[in-house]
C-alpha cells in the first residue's frame, strides 16, 4: 500500500490510500466471507440456545406437574 502525505501538517483526512482495483476486489469479497461465516456462526448458536431453553422449560415444567401430583397424593 502507498500513502500520499501533503507536505503540510497532517490530519487524518489528508491520508489517502491508493490500491489497485483487484485489490479493493479481493479485500470485499473476503470480509464478505467473513461476514457470512460469522452470521452462520451466531445463527448455529441462537439454535443450540434456543434449543437448551426449549428443553430447560419442557422439563422444568414436567417437574413441576410431578411434584404437584406428589404433594397432592401425600394430603
Amino acid at each position: 500500500m502507498k500513502f500520499q502525505k501533503s507536505a503540510r501538517k497532517i490530519n487524518y483526512d489528508e491520508i489517502r490510500c491508493i490500491l489497485s482495483s483487484e485489490k479493493i476486489c479481493s479485500m470485499l469479497s473476503m470480509l464478505l466471507i467473513k461476514r457470512l461465516l460469522m452470521m452462520e456462526k451466531k445463527r448455529h448458536f441462537e439454535k443450540h440456545r434456543m434449543e437448551a431453553c426449549h428443553l430447560f422449560l419442557t422439563f422444568c415444567v414436567e417437574w413441576h406437574k410431578k411434584r404437584a401430583r406428589k404433594l397432592f397424593q401425600k394430603a
